[in-house]
């Protein structure tokens, strides 16, 4: 909920999976990562946001890089969720069944400290949706159930800081049939990931040493019968009969050195990844077609140098940050390659009695390796992978400027603008064959261009308003294309956000809360020729306003502390999508109780 509101954030939720893109970049190319470790799927090269406790993070940060972006996560330190002892408990309700348990302890021994949670989901998601407004349908088999858990532990040595966790993962979901198909009454998808990390800080004064190590897997069955019952109408229905069965894993080490100087920070890192997939879905030895199982791996060496000198003079506040990043990309059967990536990025503040103004620039070079299911997967009904497929190569620039804490008639404001271009050769797209499969191609150039502007105002303390707009033009840039110059598929050109937010700090409404929030965008094309035929009734993806409304309300007593938080999403039952083909809920609420307790 909180990305949502941010400007040039998209969360693309498909109820269970949740992906983010930032700016219009497609997925793959944000880099997600947790405590310094990716979190992107190598099959799909996305992440899926659902499945890390959000609850367990202490904060989030966000690169707006023109090409992709990075989104650092960063977990709550077990000394940071209370200096000593504590536990937590919360149980939420919702609409379609929805309900949630979460369960969290933390302990400090002497010098030692450690946290562990607990969580337990359930959803049976089944509702109606109208098409286009006329027809209405059921969406049917939108369940979910999952458990998960997470823990870690921090112990001080005679080197420095050891740490220690991992986190397990599991949901077994319906797959909801789309629109204009048959429901998949009995289709699911079992999904069970698991992560485990070390980490040794060394800290010798300004200077800190790091050395980590981690092991994610994630294995994946899906099945959907051939015959199956479907409950709307009470029929037999026949499907395409599949089974597949997917393991993956990401392992890496690094090691990191910094020293944090009041005007000049340098930092150098040195890391080895290796990812692997494997199941019945891969080109059997890469170049033939059959059912059996494949395997795919790719290695990734890189090294990163980034510095920041910081100055002032005549008024002004000054920071310069170079970065140059050296990478080897070795994988089975996909294109090798050594990139040489610099980046360099550079602001200017300047404060005044009334406020402060920072104007910044930044350019940058990226790479994005192709995923693989676009490489691998095997032909089938529906579609087939491309083993010829190239790495994304990007560059970019951006620059803005924003006014902070101006004040004025007892009001405060913040005020910011954002200029961004980039270019990308060789980006991914998905195409349709004369025998009507899917297909990955590489798009020999791309480009986009846009400016964002934000502003928060709060008029008075309790009370602050805030929107966001972006305007975005990611065009077909390839020479002698048919569709050249046309938008990108799934790209708004127009897309913003705007809340209310009130915080009680007196009387009744004191350590209480109300929001009332907004998203929406503009149409979608589903066609690189942006064009969506009679035929295709439904294709592209209508505009959609969708408001949310949610109140918070805070108490402690003897010890304890309660917080009950109510909201209602899609406040005007908006008929709306944000995934092609695949409807979102109506209105829909939820409750929360959490309860704390922290001892003496």
């Amino acid at each position: 909920e909180a990305l949502a509101l941010l400007p040039g954030v998209t969360l693309l939720d498909a109820g269970a999976f949740v992906r983010i893109s930032l700016r219009g970049a497609p997925p793959r190319m944000t880099l997600v990562e947790l405590d310094g470790i990716p979190h992107n799927d190598p099959g799909t090269g996305e992440t899926d946001l659902s499945s890390i406790a959000l609850d367990r993070l202490a904060r989030m940060e966000i690169d707006f890089t023109p090409t992709g972006g990075i989104i650092r996560l960063t977990s709550l330190h077990p000394d940071d969720l209370h200096p000593k002892s504590g536990s937590e408990f919360s149980s939420e309700t919702g609409s379609y069944g929805n309900e949630q348990y979460r369960v969290g302890f933390n302990r400090r021994w002497r010098s030692v400290s450690g946290s562990v949670g607990a969580r337990r989901y359930y959803e049976d998601g089944d509702f109606r949706y109208r098409v286009h407004h006329r027809t209405l349908g059921p969406r049917i088999n939108n369940s979910l159930s999952g458990i998960g858990a997470e823990g870690r532990m921090a112990i001080p040595t005679r080197l420095g800081y050891f740490e220690a966790g991992g986190a397990t993962d599991r949901r077994n979901r319906g797959v909801p049939g789309l629109i204009y198909s048959p429901a998949s009454p009995e289709a699911t998808l079992d999904r069970k990931q698991t992560a485990t990390f070390l980490r040794l800080r060394v800290p010798n004064g300004p200077r800190t040493g790091t050395l980590f190590a981690y092991l994610r897997k994630q294995d994946l069955d899906f099945v959907n019968p051939e015959v199956q019952f479907d409950p709307s109408s009470g029929n037999l229905v026949r499907h395409w009969p599949d089974h597949t069965q997917l393991e993956s894993s990401q392992k890496g080490i690094g090691l990191s050195l910094a020293h944090n100087g009041a005007a000049a920070v340098r930092r150098l890192s040195l890391q080895y990844a290796r990812d692997d997939y494997r199941g019945r879905d891969l080109l059997r030895n890469l170049t033939s077609v059959g059912v059996g199982n494949g395997s795919a791996w790719r290695e990734t060496r890189s090294l990163e140098a980034k510095g920041r000198l910081a100055g002032a003079g005549a008024g002004l506040e000054l920071a310069l940050e170079p970065e140059v990043k050296a990478m080897a990309l070795t994988s089975s059967g996909a294109e090798d390659g050594n990139y040489l990536l610099p980046t360099l990025s550079v602001s200017a503040g300047h404060s005044t009695g009334w406020g402060r103004w920072l104007a910044s620039a930044g350019w940058r070079r990226s790479i994005t390796a192709p995923p693989f299911n676009a490489v691998f997967t095997q032909e089938s009904l529906f579609a087939t992978g491309n083993p010829h497929l190239k790495a994304e190569r990007g560059v970019g620039w951006q620059a803005g400027i924003g006014l902070y804490r101006t004040k004025g008639f007892s009001a405060e404001a913040n005020l910011t603008m954002s200029l961004f271009s980039r270019r990308i050769s060789d980006l991914i797209v998905w195409r349709r064959n004369g025998m009507g499969k899917y297909y990955p191609d590489n798009l020999a150039r791309a480009k986009a261009s846009g400016i964002e502007l934000s502003a928060t105002l709060t008029p008075v303390e309790p009370i602050s308003v805030s929107g966001s707009y972006i305007y975005l033009r990611s065009l077909n840039d390839t020479p002698g294309d048919i569709n050249r110059g046309r938008m990108t598929t799934l790209t708004p050109r127009h897309s913003g956000t705007g809340s209310i937010l009130w915080s009680g700090k007196k009387g009744i409404g004191k350590g209480g809360g109300l929001a009332i929030a907004c998203r929406w965008a503009s149409r979608r094309y589903s066609t690189e020729s942006n064009l969506d035929p009679i035929s295709t009734d439904g294709m592209g993806l209508d505009p959609f306003v969708v408001w949310d409304v949610s109140a918070t309300k805070g108490w402690q007593s003897l010890g304890f502390g309660f917080k009950l938080t109510a909201g209602i999403d899609n406040l005007f039952d908006r008929q709306y999508r944000l995934v092609e083909r695949s409807p979102l809920p109506g209105r829909t609420y939820h409750i929360r109780l959490t309860l704390r307790h922290h001892a003496s």
